[in-house]
């Protein structure tokens, strides 16, 4: 073998050790790009890269974890921990009790809703406080009033933690103001399950999904507007329509919120993260989610679902259309496991405006309750003969009473000329 030929041959083996190692390297770079993959309805969707510790995302509708990360271990809540404050206050005291913020509620530090001693207050307005301005000082006067104490009201969060079904939580006080995570941690599968105990109150879920509300003028104070500080609950379509933030001085972050759009409901846990990143990994698993839960429209909003019978109407069978669009979210991803039901309203009777509900669209998924939407009128139905409580409308009354009218004419002119000819053949046998 000649020198130029190992030469060449020498060159060849380093171009190929060379190409084999770009490949690798590009082979790595995008596994860490882009992370691992699923398969959803026969496509890929990658699986969120968050910055966040830990993280859990719930699906409420199949009632599945759609994903998880470090979901078991032990992180400060911070001041998501209110959001349980909020829920037992509710569930103990009236909401337009009169409450006089005490001495220790008033010097409660970190973000509060700037309460001062002697001022009166009614348990609403400690709520509001308590979950859209994250007031340490609302968080503390609500515990007082609820059980007397600080001490015996954490007893109560901590009793009802386990009754909700967390395994790895405890409290040691009612705002989440604390940076001892030897006594005061949950984690995101425990959070979860708090977050759709308490989003499944109706006065907590409007609470914390409130974007701006008006603290009323006391008798220290003047009228403020309070405003959210809920990331992407002010963002249009995002999504989010209720939750909780948390926050530490060293910059860690934590969230716990409700996304609920078309039908798809969600509770996400974010814990360990940043202020930086959180809106960012809150958007990145909104997305994951309904990429990852397969659902199907049943029906949109306006699409035409039938007649229903009107009685005493000028019509009697008027269409009628969905009033929003619905969706279906089955556990096993299958068309077939939805079904739906029309239950009509008893006793609807004209006269009917435009839009009028005649009854309501069930969606089942799974055998359960899912959604539903009003079912309306498409358009007016004025008042009819009296016909019409015998649900004939007033055209078919007029074409009944023509055809009558038609008959007996008929039947008049027939017998008249059966009569001539009888007269006509009496007269020819004469």
């Amino acid at each position: 073998m000649t020198d130029r030929i190992k030469s060449a041959i020498s060159k060849f083996r380093a171009i190929l050790v060379c190409g084999m190692i770009c490949c690798l390297v590009f082979t790595v770079s995008a596994a860490q790009a882009y992370g691992d993959t699923v398969q959803v309805g026969g496509k890929k969707v990658s699986k969120p890269d968050i910055t966040a510790g830990a993280a859990a995302l719930y699906c409420v509708n199949t009632d599945k974890a759609i994903y998880s990360k470090d979901a078991n271990t032990r992180y400060l809540p911070f001041s998501i921990t209110k959001l349980l404050t909020a829920l037992i206050a509710v569930e103990n005291l009236p909401m337009d009790q009169k409450v006089t913020v005490s001495k220790e509620a008033a010097e409660q530090e970190g973000s509060t809703m700037s309460l001062q001693e002697g001022e009166v207050v009614t348990v609403e307005e400690l709520l509001y406080g308590t979950l859209m301005l994250s007031g340490n000082d609302a968080a503390y006067a609500l515990a007082e009033t609820c059980a007397g104490s600080e001490k015996k009201f954490v007893a109560m969060m901590n009793d009802r933690a386990r009754e909700i079904g967390c395994t790895d939580t405890h409290f040691i006080n009612p705002n989440g103001l604390t940076d001892d995570i030897t006594r005061h941690y949950t984690t995101a599968d425990d959070f979860v399950k708090i977050t759709e105990v308490c989003m499944k109150n109706p006065t907590v879920r409007k609470i914390a999904g409130t974007k701006k509300y008006k603290m009323p003028a006391t008798n220290k104070r003047e009228s403020e507007v309070f405003k959210t500080h809920l990331p992407l609950l002010t963002e249009k379509n995002s999504g989010v329509v209720a939750g909780k933030t948390g926050f530490w001085e060293t910059g860690q972050a934590t969230v716990s919120v409700l996304y609920d759009k078309n039908g798809l409901e969600m509770i996400m846990v974010l814990l360990g993260d940043t202020e930086k990143d959180r809106p960012d990994d809150m958007a990145i698993l909104c997305k994951y989610g309904r990429q990852t839960v397969k659902g199907f429209r049943v029906a949109a909003r306006g699409d035409s679902l039938g007649k229903k019978w009107i009685r005493g109407g000028k019509i009697t069978r008027v269409p009628v259309k969905a009033a929003k669009s619905v969706y279906g979210y089955p556990s096993d991803g299958k068309e077939s496991s939805v079904k739906t039901k029309f239950v009509k309203k008893t006793g609807v009777t004209s006269p009917l405006k435009k839009g009028e509900t005649v009854g309501t669209l069930k969606v089942y998924a799974d055998g359960k309750l899912a959604t539903s939407t009003p079912v309306v009128t498409t358009q007016k139905v004025e008042k009819g003969w009296f016909t019409s409580n015998l649900y004939i409308s007033n055209a078919v009354a007029a074409i009944i009473v023509i055809l009558i009218l038609l008959f007996l004419v008929l039947r008049y002119y027939f017998r008249t000329v059966a009569r001539r000819k009888r007269r006509k053949r009496r007269r020819s046998r004469r």
